[in-house]
């Protein structure tokens, strides 16, 4: 069972999720706080698995009372469930230790699949938050001269033809799979997404590493954009 705690000035939204999260077998509301002060008390008394944090609440926020837990606490995880999708909140909320960045709009669809997988030590970052943290990853490599001149040697190594005609070469399933692999999704991620198994999810995904001959997460996401899917 996966106890949670709900932290959220307004009544309406923590209703909502409790009526969401009830609903499922494996998870449990074991406590509401409405501002970051009381989520530090309750995330001591009551010592949950994952804590639904908001960010924007009056006194201390969410950016504080997420760093004061995961220091006092490590073992708790915090997703954070917040309206902002820009990036500089992104940022700060995983620097401040939190497992996961969820937006408010998406939380009847990702929002379990959130919690099970940062339960299970995953980190869950919504797909658009993804192309963020790619794109710093990117601009770091860009920086290294030596790096950027052995990512052009490996490129034409490998081929950029050879990546779209193997790309071509994938299922229709295949295809949906890699596009939500390369957004950040997990396996149950994906699973919940196609209403497919998780072990279908991972028999796919290893066709289609074998097609494309690409083993790493980072030549998937290199391929889908320049497939134009990211």
């Amino acid at each position: 069972m996966i106890d949670v705690l709900i932290v959220d000035d307004h009544s309406l939204v923590r209703r909502g999720l409790k009526n969401l999260l009830e609903n499922e077998d494996d998870v449990e509301v074991v406590g509401e706080a409405i501002n970051g002060q009381e989520s530090l008390n309750l995330a001591k008394e009551l010592n949950p698995d994952i804590i639904l944090m908001d960010l924007s609440m009056p006194g201390i926020d969410g950016m504080e009372a997420t760093r004061k837990i995961t220091n006092d606490n490590p073992e708790i995880k915090v997703l954070i469930l917040t309206v902002h999708d820009d990036e500089e909140y992104f940022k700060k909320a995983l620097k401040s230790g939190s497992s996961g960045y969820i937006l408010k709009k998406a939380a009847d669809v990702e929002l379990l699949s959130a919690i099970r997988a940062v339960y299970q030590g995953e980190a869950f970052i919504y797909p658009k938050m993804a192309k963020i943290l790619l794109d710093d990853y990117l601009d770091n490599l860009k920086e290294d001269d030596n790096t950027k001149q052995s990512l052009k040697d490996k490129d034409k190594k490998e081929g950029d033809e050879n990546l779209v005609d193997n790309y071509d070469l994938l299922s229709k399933r295949e295809k949906e799979v890699f596009e939500l692999f390369a957004r950040g999704y997990t396996n149950q991620g994906i699973a919940d997404k196609l209403v497919i198994s998780v072990k279908t999810v991972e028999t796919h995904k290893s066709r289609m590493r074998r097609k494309l001959k690409l083993s790493k997460r980072s030549k998937i996401v290199q391929l889908a954009l320049k497939k134009g899917i990211l």
